[in-house]
């Protein structure tokens, strides 16, 4: 339970930091703590379950893309978080979605997965902290 509490807090941090440093992704005027964590859960659990499904089945297109699809993968699971965390009532948006889906959303989820992971590696060198990549 300790090392959940601990991922959630870690990926809590690393979707701030990313949400500080890029501007596509973003908690909102009002940023608050709770929400925070709650997003961050919520991404643990997709990292958990949804994302090692769909590493096996865009296989064969992350091979031929040599690792680049991976990206797209990230970029869906980001816009997957904001669309949950929309439907219970935070204020959570990647690149405008939701409400507005398009061109601006799915380049920022990409470069927010991007940036994400790079926080998140640095953050996971901290010895007392963990983080859900």
């Amino acid at each position: 339970m300790t090392g959940f509490i601990l991922t959630v807090i870690g990926t809590g941090i690393a979707l701030y930091a990313t949400a500080l440093l890029y501007n596509g992704i973003s908690f909102g005027p009002d940023v608050k703590p709770l929400s925070i964590l709650i997003v961050a859960a919520i991404f643990g659990v997709a990292n958990t379950v949804i994302k090692p499904a769909l590493k096996i089945l865009s296989l064969p297109l992350t091979l031929l893309t040599f690792g680049m699809f991976g990206l797209l993968v990230n970029g869906v699971l980001l816009l997957a978080l904001a669309f949950v965390s929309d439907k219970l009532g935070l204020d959570f948006t990647v690149g405008g979605f939701p409400p507005k889906f398009g061109l601006d959303a799915i380049i920022a989820a990409v470069v927010g997965g991007i940036v994400l992971s790079l926080v998140s590696t640095a953050i996971g060198f901290l010895p007392f902290v963990k983080t859900s990549r």
